[in-house]
């Protein structure tokens, strides 16, 4: 709402410029991490009613009011969500911005698998940015599997230099890595590992406010996932959001759990034993996973990929999972497939090669940009654009 204000009514030309190249950039990437009507991946600012993907957000209305796409039936539930978020949806429906057309030139041509990496800055609001800039980054990473689903996290988070006040944010409200599944045919179902945080400045399900405690890798179809509570002593343990009965099947074999939704698979592995919850709002969609240390492995596939689904359980049920306590080292040795290597900190391995962490600000077939550029490259099947960026103050 902020920058639609500026655009529609600023009358310094130079900064409504400023703004539209922003807003663009805004919304390509939003559309990269996209697949029909579903957004996913790792992604921060996040809120439950989002995440969980069983009630509609503002984020659903942005991208049915710029992309007339959208995963709910807009005549019977539209105007009661008018009155419900005026606040958000305001401004985008009166506003006189059009995005570009290439926007649309990418959306409309967007029917094939890709994987977008991201290198974004760290945000601190309490410090008075960019008085006091930081240049710790976090690094993102994307796989899209066109009318299949989205799986995405965070490759990488620096640490917020000790002197910044707003440390704490560190994680906040931020989803480290989910799995959507996006056949505009059926309900999107989610799913991904999350510890609670001290669900009093957020909900049960975007909490590790106060902790920090989750550190992610993943390669492909392939996530790994690291907790590391240590004297956090509100939660001590982690949780999945599943919601078993949306699934077609789900199989469980020792600490695999498998399910199949269509023609897609999934595999989501606890290094610590693991019980559903049976009661209360969250039964048979928690599973539960106690202790402080603790670590996840989750697999995404399909039928093009693996076959059938008895033929992807007994892929991923004979692959090797290494935890070592003591180092915080996570190793998933995957039959035919890279094997994986990470810890809870800087190390990031690919068949025992080290994962190169300097990243581009944007590399996927849409968008691509050089850390440090001031130009961001665009290009779609029909056109091609160039956007300059010189935000400064004026």
């Amino acid at each position: 709402n902020v920058l639609l204000t500026l655009y529609d009514y600023s009358k310094d030309t130079e900064l409504m410029e400023l703004v539209k190249t922003t807003l663009n950039i805004l919304l390509l990437d939003m559309i990269s991490d996209m697949d029909g009507n579903s957004y996913g991946g790792a992604r921060g600012r996040v809120k439950e009613k989002t995440i969980i993907g069983e009630r509609n957000s503002p984020l659903d209305e942005i991208i049915y009011i710029y992309f007339g796409k959208s995963a709910w039936d807009i005549k019977t539930f539209y105007p009661e969500f008018i009155k419900t978020n005026w606040t958000t949806s305001n401004q985008a429906i009166m506003s006189s911005f059009i995005p570009d057309k290439i926007i649309y030139d990418i959306i409309k041509n967007k029917n094939f698998n890709y994987i977008n990496e991201e290198r974004k800055h760290l945000h601190n609001t309490e410090d008075l940015l960019p008085e006091d800039p930081t240049d710790a980054s976090i690094y993102k990473y994307t796989k899209v599997v066109a009318g299949k689903y989205i799986l995405g996290a965070i490759q990488y988070q620096d640490d917020y230099p000790s002197y910044i006040k707003s440390s704490n944010y560190a994680k906040h409200q931020q989803l480290e890595w989910s799995f959507i599944s996006t056949e505009e045919s059926r309900e999107k179902v989610q799913i991904f590992t999350h510890h609670p945080g001290n669900s009093v400045q957020h909900s049960y399900w975007i909490g590790d406010w106060g902790c920090g405690c989750i550190s992610t890798f993943q390669n492909n179809g392939i996530v790994l996932a690291i907790f590391n509570i240590g004297t956090f002593d509100k939660f001590k343990f982690i949780h999945a959001y599943y919601p078993k009965d949306k699934f077609d099947e789900v199989v469980e074999n020792e600490r695999w759990i498998f399910s199949r939704l269509g023609d897609v698979y999934t595999a989501l592995y606890f290094v610590n034993e693991y019980y559903w919850t049976t009661s209360g709002e969250w039964s048979g969609k928690e599973i539960i996973s106690k202790g402080t240390i603790n670590a996840n492995v989750f697999v995404a596939g399909d039928v093009n990929e693996y076959g059938s689904f008895g033929n992807f359980i007994n892929n991923v049920s004979n692959s090797i999972v290494l935890f070592n306590r003591k180092k915080l080292e996570l190793k998933f040795n995957f039959v035919d497939r890279p094997t994986l290597l990470m810890d809870f900190r800087g190390k990031r391995e690919v068949n025992g090669i080290s994962y190169p962490l300097n990243k581009k600000l944007y590399s996927s077939p849409f968008m691509n940009a050089d850390w440090g550029s001031n130009t961001i490259n665009v290009s779609s099947t029909n056109m091609s654009k160039k956007y300059l960026i010189n935000w400064k103050e004026i």
